[in-house]
């Protein structure tokens, strides 16, 4: 995300993953932040063009997510789903 959204998640993020690896709670609770975001911040008339940029970005965040290690693989189908 652009702007004050953006830069703000993405320090706060990087200040809070630094000294511990985060769970697959963690994770899934930050990418579901995250997707709010960028639909909230698409849902503005005066944003529209940006749509295809930010549709990327949510598919990559979902690919993160489907790759994250630590699950089986049922888990992180489901967690998928659930964005």
């Amino acid at each position: 995300l652009t702007g004050g959204i953006g830069g703000g998640v993405y320090y706060f993020v990087k200040q809070n993953t630094e000294s511990k690896p985060q769970s697959f709670e963690e994770r899934i609770q930050q990418f579901q932040t995250q997707l709010s975001q960028i639909e909230t911040f698409l849902n503005k008339p005066e944003n529209s063009s940006k749509k295809l940029t930010y549709s990327t970005t949510l598919t990559t965040l979902k690919t993160q997510l489907t790759n994250f290690p630590s699950l089986p693989n049922e888990d992180k189908e489901k967690a998928v789903k659930d964005l």
